[in-house]
């Protein structure tokens, strides 16, 4: 089994590990895109992002989406039930195109120097 590390961002100011969750269904792009202002949420400072925190924030993303998958894929070959072990294998599988996703978009702004 590999050794899985956890990459994470912490604000420069408190050392809080920053919370990267988006509010309701935006796509990665528009979250790319939108001007790039957070408030570190445990002392409320502003965290500056560069596109650098781009790519490390799409790493921490696709890290999160293949440790789901493995968890979902390790629990469809658990089940006994077969709907449960089908709802696991869709789980699995939506997680894999999220990274598949992410992958992409890391690999569109490499070439792009971004």
């Amino acid at each position: 089994m590999a050794i899985l590390t956890k990459e994470t961002y912490a604000c420069q100011h408190c050392g809080a590990e920053a919370d990267l969750t988006l509010e309701g269904f935006e796509r990665v792009e528009d979250v790319i895109k939108r001007e790039k202002k957070l408030s570190c949420k445990t002392c409320g400072q502003e965290v500056s992002w560069t596109d650098r925190e781009d790519i490390k924030a799409i790493k921490v993303a696709m890290e999160a989406e293949k440790n789901a998958y493995q968890v979902y894929s390790k629990a469809a070959k658990k089940t006994k039930n077969p709907k449960g072990k089908d709802m696991f294998q869709q789980l699995s599988d939506f997680e894999m195109n999220h990274y598949q996703k992410l992958k992409e978009l890391s690999k569109i702004l490499q070439e792009k120097g971004e």
